[in-house]
């Protein structure tokens, strides 16, 4: 009867390592090698532009007037990279499940350093996913947690406000300088240096990409 335990918890464990080997081999294997880079630095081996008129947004009433919201697109490389803000033109609705938000959307082949948070909401806990937050000199490089990859979703959040929830959510709704996001195109690294100081109000004013 020991000897059979014994068995057993010898035979779970090799499943269990088995596996874990597969999964990180699997990881290995999607994630491309690439050199490292660090944000806001570049030489003549990358696409550079430090715009003249960064992008903004522009904002116009939704059809219902209880929002605002709008878009913008610039290209990195032929690479088209998509802003949408929707902010709250009627703070005095009564609807309920009033959102707010800063979202990316990003094209095939890109993936965006992301962070992951846990949030509490009644009777249940979500997982959030938005664009980390990197400053001046931040390594970018293949261990860090890229989101979308292999994913259908091409889109994630900067910041969101659940009003209904009581709950902010997103590192950015809270900066008020500058940042960068870090992308990847295959095994090209990049980045985008974003204005925060006003949430309502982002500005992209430079970025760059490996050749």
């Amino acid at each position: 009867m020991f000897m059979k335990t014994i068995f057993k918890l010898f035979l779970a464990l090799t499943i269990l390592t088995i596996f874990s080997c597969e999964e990180d081999a699997y990881i290995e294997e999607q994630i491309p090698e690439f050199d490292a880079i660090n944000a806001g630095f570049y030489d003549n081996s990358f696409y550079h532009d430090s715009l003249e008129n960064p992008v903004e947004i522009s904002l116009e009433y939704t059809s219902d007037s209880i929002y605002k919201s709008g878009s913008s697109s610039f290209l990195i490389n032929g690479l088209e990279f998509i802003l949408r803000l929707q902010i709250l033109a009627n703070t005095n609705s009564n609807e309920s499940n009033l959102t707010e938000q800063f979202t990316l959307d990003f094209p095939d082949g890109v993936d965006i350093i992301s962070k992951s948070k846990k949030y509490n909401v009644p009777k249940d806990q979500i997982d959030f996913y938005s664009v980390k937050m990197l400053n001046f000199g931040s390594t970018i490089d293949r261990y860090a947690s890229w989101y979308s990859l292999n994913k259908m979703n091409r889109s994630i959040d900067f910041w969101v406000e659940l009003h209904s929830e009581g709950l902010s959510i997103g590192d950015y709704i809270t900066s008020t300088e500058s940042k960068y996001i870090a992308f990847r195109h295959f095994d090209k690294a990049g980045w985008i240096k974003i204005d925060m100081n006003d949430k309502f109000n982002p500005k992209v004013l430079e970025y760059v990409l490996k050749k």
